[in-house]
Parts: structure tokens; C-alpha cells; sequence
């Protein structure tokens, strides 16, 4: 690569550095502290939360030559601070569905993963396909984010930082921008509803009949296996399993507020709602309806699974809604993708 698009590089980092954080990918209501950002302070609220999509290395993995053409957006410099970042995304990506992804590389000016015969490419974390690399400022990033081990600390904002983070709220809503699906799509092989219907098969899970995508109902069963172990040693976790009387699977939506289609659609996530919600509350969106103070709502507010419930999710690649600033405690989706960006060794993705 040239050394006379430096400057222009520099720039543009300077400039990404100042802008605030927008959304990006695959979950369902919104918004998690970045560790990354950790040190920043209240004050640039909108650079310390990361918004996600709402509310996904491989020994096959391939290092080709790429041709070091310009990318639309410009050059991604293959030794340049962006382009590590894009390659840890890509491998996470790798190493998440090494059946779905056969090959990584730095091509065309960018990092890139192939699915079947399409490759998608890393463009400023928005996962484009060839195509649509050209308009890629149609579309919004995919979330990625650092996912925290253990609960986020709640935090107090001023009133001008509420009032910022309620106009990003509008602003999504209208802004009728959103993510490109085409590798969502790939990954589960659904592209309509009809494709998505013929990909969710009829499961029970903790006793509850959902429907989820085919490929997780061996995951879905493991995580089941592993809560009811646990719960034959823990009263509070076995009392949770028994009060579930229903859990929502595959439907084909978008995600409400927003531009982007919803893990759901896919089959790839599911809702565990309370029997009874006993004024605690379960989502951002439902809180902030009621007057709540949503973005500082206590844990002892909100409808809160057992952790080792949550756990046995995420060890098989699951994220939780709760731990999302724009939370959502019902929620779990199979991201992990998110999980092996975010360094946790989990021993279905060990070599």
C-alpha cells in the first residue's frame, strides 16, 4: 500500500475517534457497555456505549494475498490499527462456524470471510458482500462489542446525556437505516419467510414447546442438560425452571424500533418470559413506556434469571439480553461469534 494514503488514514482515525459510537449487529434491543471505552467519561456517554443491532481462527482459515486495491470507503491498510481489528472480527467470525465459513483473507483492500461461493467483506464493520460494498453508507454496522463476564455496573447520567440518549432512540426509529442481512442470511441459509419457516423445527425446552433453527436443537438441548444437573444441587435454580410455562422462538419480524431484522426471524433466538412479573421489568423499551428510568433501572428492578442459568447459555455460545444497557432479560440469542471476540474460551470452540 502506498504511503501517500497515511495522512488521509490518520485523519480518518482522528476523526472516527471523535464521532460518536453507532449501532451495530445481531442483537435485539440495544445497547452494552464497551470495555474497550471503560476509561471514558460520562460526559461523551454517546463514545462509552457501544449500540448493537437491537434488542453472532479456524485451522482452515486462510491469510491469500489480496490485490491492495482501494475499498469504497477507502483503504483498509493491511498493518494499520483498523485492519487488525477487522482481521480479530473476521477470525471470531472464523472460529464461531468453522461448518458455515471456509475461508479468511485479506483481499480487494479488506479483510473477508467466504460463505459457499460469496465473499463478505469486513467494510468498517458493516459485513458487506461484494455488491453492495459501493453504497456501503446505505448501511449501519454489525454489533460487535466487548461481552462482559460478569453483570455491567449500573450507571447515573446527567440530564443532558438522557436526553442524547433518548434522541439516538428516536433517531433510530426514523432513520430507516439498517444492516445488511446478507450474512445473516448466509450463515443460516434463510433469506424470506418461507426459508425461514422451513428452517425452525419444533423442540421442548425446560418442558416448553418453541420453535427454533435446526441446527441449534443439539445446542439447545446441551444447555437444557446442563441447568437441570445444576438445579438438582440449587432450589432457586431448580424453582426457576419449574415456573417456565412458555418461551418464544422463530418468528419473522424485525426488531422493534429499528431498521433491522430481528435474531428471531432466524430461529436463532428465544424469549423465556416470567410467569408473573410482579412489577419487575423485563425490557428497555416496556420500562421506558412506563416513565422509568430505564438506562439506571436497578438489577432488584428488573426480572432476573438464576446466573448459573445465564452461564449455561453462553458456554454454548449464547448471549443474554441482560447484560445489555438497552436490556432485555428474557432474551438469548446465539452469537458466538461475540463471545470468542470478546477472549472466552469456550470448550465447544476449542481446537
Amino acid at each position: 500500500m502506498k504511503n501517500a494514503y497515511l495522512p488521509a488514514f490518520i485523519l480518518t482515525l482522528l476523526i472516527s475517534a471523535l464521532a460518536n459510537v453507532s449501532a451495530a449487529p445481531g442483537s435485539e434491543t440495544g445497547i452494552s457497555p464497551s470495555r474497550s471505552n471503560s476509561n471514558v467519561s460520562n460526559s461523551n456517554v454517546s463514545n462509552s456505549i457501544v449500540m448493537e443491532g437491537e434488542s453472532e481462527e479456524n485451522g482452515r482459515s486462510g491469510t491469500g494475498a489480496g490485490s491492495g486495491s482501494e475499498t469504497p470507503g477507502g483503504p483498509v491498510l493491511e498493518d494499520s490499527q483498523e485492519a487488525r481489528e477487522a482481521r480479530r472480527v473476521v477470525f471470531a467470525f472464523a472460529r464461531a462456524y468453522p461448518d458455515k465459513i471456509s475461508e479468511t483473507a485479506y483481499r480487494d483492500g479488506d479483510w473477508a470471510l467466504r460463505i459457499g461461493d460469496q465473499w463478505f467483506y469486513y467494510a468498517d464493520r458493516k459485513m458487506l458482500p461484494s455488491e453492495a460494498r459501493e453504497e456501503q453508507e446505505r448501511y449501519s454496522r454489525y454489533s460487535f462489542y466487548e461481552y462482559e463476564k460478569e453483570l455491567p455496573e449500573i450507571r447515573e447520567f446527567t440530564e443532558e446525556q438522557i436526553a442524547s440518549m433518548e434522541e439516538r432512540v428516536v433517531d433510530r426509529a426514523t432513520s430507516g437505516i439498517g444492516r445488511h442481512p446478507g450474512l445473516t442470511d448466509a450463515l443460516w441459509n434463510i433469506n424470506d419467510a418461507a426459508s425461514a419457516d422451513a428452517a425452525a423445527k419444533t423442540m421442548y425446552l425446560f418442558g416448553a414447546r418453541v420453535n427454533v433453527h435446526r441446527d441449534l436443537m443439539e445446542d439447545l438441548a446441551r444447555v437444557e442438560s446442563r441447568v437441570r444437573e445444576l438445579a438438582a444441587e440449587d432450589p432457586q435454580l431448580r424453582r426457576f425452571i419449574n415456573s417456565i410455562v412458555n418461551i418464544d422462538g422463530q418468528f419473522w419480524r424485525s426488531i422493534a424500533g429499528s431498521s433491522n431484522r430481528s435474531n428471531h426471524a432466524y430461529g436463532i433466538a428465544i424469549d423465556i418470559p416470567p410467569a408473573r412479573y410482579d412489577r419487575s421489568q423485563v425490557y428497555w423499551r416496556w420500562a421506558r413506556e412506563a416513565g422509568l428510568p430505564w438506562y439506571s433501572l436497578p438489577y432488584d428492578q428488573r426480572h432476573m434469571p438464576p446466573m448459573s442459568f445465564v452461564r449455561a447459555f453462553e458456554e454454548e455460545g449464547f448471549i443474554w439480553g441482560g447484560k445489555w444497557f438497552y436490556f432485555d432479560t428474557i432474551h438469548f440469542e446465539y452469537r458466538p461469534e461475540i463471545l470468542l471476540y470478546s477472549g472466552w474460551e469456550l470448550e465447544k470452540f476449542s481446537p
